[in-house]
């Protein structure tokens, strides 16, 4: 797939260390993230989820809307909802959940699940993004603008914290793409390259880019 699908495995974002002397703003979320993964208590949660995420990598091998692809992705879903029921605020499992939905062409219980997700995890950029692309897909441009908008502001806001990855800036270049389109998506990296040449990331979204169809892409979403 040109633009990966947002699988989110138990290992989660890397944290990057806080000088919590400093009074760093970021330390309540940086203690939140660290008490997620080491809270022995989740163990069978991460458990269900990387299942469901496993089940989901493997349905991409077969052709979409077959029934080995659609067996696997119930099977994951029923994962994804046992992990729910286990930990109902654990958001890595709703990003999942919704994606197996979108994927089983459910994309008004999709766009639900995201909203959920929200509530438990307020702008969480790929959740964000996410609804967007399921509103471009199923034909409502208003509220797709309104959501790749939104994911950019979030995605801007998550890379000023320690938890911030490579992944989330290649990420953001996509939803760029989105809202400013090729051309002027292709200028932007190439002049942020011309500045930075070894940055494997701009590398990469320059990549992207140059591939990138938006009809074809939406064809096969």
């Amino acid at each position: 797939m040109l633009i990966m699908i947002f699988l989110v495995t138990s290992c989660g974002n890397q944290t990057k260390e806080v000088d919590k002397k400093q009074g760093n703003k970021f330390t309540n979320q940086v203690e939140a993230h660290t008490k997620l993964h080491t809270d022995r208590k989740n163990g069978d949660v991460f458990v269900l989820n990387d299942m469901a995420v496993k089940l989901m990598e493997q349905s991409l091998r077969y052709e979409k809307g077959s029934f080995d692809r659609d067996s696997l992705l119930n099977e994951a879903l029923s994962y994804s909802n046992e992990a729910l029921e286990k930990k109902a605020d654990f958001y890595y499992a709703y990003l999942n959940k919704a994606n197996i939905l979108k994927e089983l062409g459910k994309y008004d219980a999709s766009i639900k699940t995201l909203e959920e997700l929200l509530k438990v995890k307020k702008d969480y950029p790929e959740a964000i993004f996410l609804m967007g692309l399921i509103y471009e897909k199923t034909g409502n441009m208003d509220k797709a603008k309104q959501k790749y908008k939104s994911a950019l502001k979030a995605y801007n806001n998550y890379l000023k914290t320690p938890m911030a990855t490579e992944q989330d800036k290649t990420n953001k270049d996509l939803v760029l793409l989105f809202i400013e389109g090729k051309e002027k998506s292709l200028i932007r990296i190439n002049e942020q390259i011309k500045e930075n040449p070894e940055n494997s990331n701009l590398l990469i979204a320059k990549q992207i880019i140059e591939r990138f169809n938006r009809a074809e892409y939406f064809k096969n979403f």
